[in-house]
């Protein structure tokens, strides 16, 4: 019977990993309309062979339990009885009841040959679930539970979390079982049926095969949660798959679920798997893992250190990033304010070992996807924050925190490029700015092959964009102004100020971006080879001072910016008088940096976000 029962495991096993194979699929984007849908037809008959799997199991260990039990009695009291009190301590109770109900079945039930434990009519005890060909009534159940219809503000978050989900008619959910499990978790507690039905009743077969797996009274035992693997394991098992879950069912956007640590992703140069969940390309919950041996805190201080730079990625309208911490089996939910990263708020606390506490984990991951699902339409339309772009003779990798720009160097170089020497001397001499772009990696030349990582990751401006209000304009000109200065103190010159060029962080911050293009400050240009265009940012040379890039050229590229922007804007408002006397100055080359820094239009007061952003008084 015991190998049997461990075939039976192995089944399971192996049909776990192909359904989260093809779960995993499923959730791209890309797929074609006729390659899905047969996919989701070979997935749900894999769901099913799992639903009879986890029957056959349930009955093996039953007979088994049945079995040692008759030994006990034969045998008289004795070690050989602990078989019924393993099955009770596999629920985190030592309830006498519950172990004699499964390891002794009364005369009230009967066995129901290849299904396992049914009920005789009349006994009370649940009857045996449905078979996997009935219709999977799932999405039904999902779509009926009470979920957010826009992103919660996080001052809402801590109440969402402390109530019970609730289905849209007000009555509290309970996640469907395996009637079997549902028998013996109630016999051992009985307040669990007030979050626990038999599957049958809502016939949402698929999910329930995700929690009966879970609250399967073996299920803890084979867990070592010294080893962090296993950790990372059992919140997959509780949070991962119920994402996954919900996101094919829910049809609320191609969720990305990681713990890859060779993925393109912030978390590559680890040595741990993080979990980390993206949709739309976009980084919207986060977790940190840690064995027994280590803390709560120490997995909430690395998990800290891993998402502050969260907030310096442009994420458009969203306040807040979901996250959880993890040490052995205690769990806690969290999240992080866009601005402020200093800390990680509390939301709830439970455990992953006791019944209570993974249906506690489970109903928290059914509410994280309702928020996250929401919090994709706070995005800006065209993020794509982990996709490689073709660029120019390039590529830029978009990753959640950070860029990988690659690039051609021999057609870089005949481009009119910078050396690589001068290029680490100014990535260098700007990693102090907060109003320039910073190289994390690189830059370097291999291969024939340019590369540089850059961080922080924020939002490109493209030549369509327009400010909200001439408060936001003279912020990002001050900003852009001050990158620039930047640049000069290291004795180059941009040479390709464009508002492309541009990329805007939170709290209306913005920072100077591409500097590949950058030359010595005066250097002559006219010498610039004949099959090399002047750029046509220079327009024609008129950003050039006596055929040299100076300080006052990249001014110049500075005011045509201004001044493109301002053709944008409404010409009646009187609070852009002072932005087009600016411009005026800086195309005319009259105006020198600090001049430039101290005009009026930059210094009046822009309220309580220049003052937090610039510090200035």
């Amino acid at each position: 019977m015991a190998n049997d029962l461990e075939r039976v495991r192995i089944d399971i096993s192996r049909y776990e990993d192909r359904c989260a194979k093809l779960e995993n699929v499923l959730l791209s984007p890309e797929l074609r309309p006729e390659l899905r849908e047969k996919l989701e037809t070979q997935l749900n008959l894999l769901l099913g062979n799992l639903v009879e799997f986890r029957k056959k199991e349930n009955l093996k260990e039953a007979q088994e339990l049945q079995d040692r039990s008759a030994a006990a009695a034969a045998a008289g009291p004795g070690p050989a009885s602990l078989g019924a009190g393993d099955a009770a301590a596999g629920l985190g109770s030592h309830s006498a009841a519950a172990a004699a109900a499964v390891a002794c079945p009364g005369p009230e039930t009967v066995a129901a040959p290849g299904l396992g434990t049914a009920a005789a009519p009349g006994s009370g005890t649940a009857a045996i679930s449905a078979p996997f060909s009935s219709a999977d009534a799932t999405a039904r159940f999902l779509r009926s539970i009470m979920l957010p219809t826009a992103a919660p503000g996080a001052s809402e978050l801590r109440q969402l979390f402390q109530n019970l989900l609730k289905h849209k008619d007000n009555q509290p959910v309970k996640l469907p079982v395996h009637a079997w499990v549902y028998d013996v978790v109630g016999l051992a507690d009985g307040s669990m049926l007030d979050l626990l039905e038999p599957e049958a009743q809502s016939q949402a077969w698929a999910l329930s095969v995700l929690v009966s797996s879970a609250l399967h009274p073996s299920a803890q035992l084979h867990d070592d949660l010294g080893d962090e693997l296993s950790v990372a394991g059992r919140v997959d098992e509780l949070f991962g798959r119920v994402l996954s879950l919900m996101a094919r069912y829910m049809g609320g956007g191609p969720l990305k679920r990681k713990r890859n640590c060779t993925e393109q992703s912030l978390t590559a140069h680890l040595k741990r798997p993080n979990f980390m969940v993206l949709l739309r390309n976009a980084l919207l919950f986060k977790g940190e893992d840690k064995p027994a041996s280590g803390t709560l805190g120490s997995a909430k201080e690395d998990l800290l250190t891993k998402v502050q730079g969260w907030s310096s990625a442009y994420h458009g309208q969203i306040e807040y990033l979901l996250c959880y911490a993890c040490a052995g089996d205690k769990f806690e939910l969290l999240y992080l304010l866009r601005d402020d990263d200093t800390k990680l708020y509390h939301l709830l606390s439970s455990d992953t070992y006791t019944p209570r506490g993974k249906i506690t984990v489970i109903q928290a991951a059914i509410l994280v996807y309702g928020i996250i699902s929401q919090q994709q339409h706070q995005l800006p339309a065209d993020a794509q924050l982990m996709n490689s772009l073709p660029r120019g003779y390039g590529s830029v990798l978009l990753q959640p925190h950070s860029v990988v720009k690659t690039m051609e160097w021999t057609r870089h170089l005949n481009q009119g490029g910078m050396q690589l020497d001068d290029l680490q001397q100014l990535y260098t001499a700007v990693r102090g700015s907060s109003y320039v772009i910073h190289a994390s990696e690189g830059p370097a030349v291999m291969r024939g092959s340019y590369r540089v990582t850059l961080e922080p990751r924020g939002q490109p401006l493209q030549d369509s964009w327009c400010p909200d209000s001439s408060e936001e304009l003279a912020l990002a000109i001050r900003c852009i102004l001050m990158g620039v200065q930047a640049i000069h103190a290291a004795h180059f010159g941009h040479t390709d100020l464009r508002w492309p060029n541009i990329i805007k962080l939170t709290r209306g911050a913005f920072r100077v971006i591409d500097l590949e293009l950058a030359v010595p400050l005066d250097s002559l240009q006219r010498h610039r080879k004949e099959d090399v265009d002047m750029p046509a940012v220079w327009e024609g040379g008129a950003a050039l001072v006596d055929g040299r890039f100076t300080a006052a050229s990249d001014l110049y590229l500075v005011g045509r910016m201004l001044q493109r922007m301002l053709s944008k804007m409404p010409p009646w408002d009187p609070a852009l008088e002072g932005a087009r006397q600016l411009a005026e100055g800086l195309v005319s080359k009259a105006f020198s940096m600090e001049q430039a820094l101290q005009h009026v239009w930059l210094r009046l007061p822009l309220g309580e976000l220049r003052t937090t952003v610039l510090g200035v008084v």
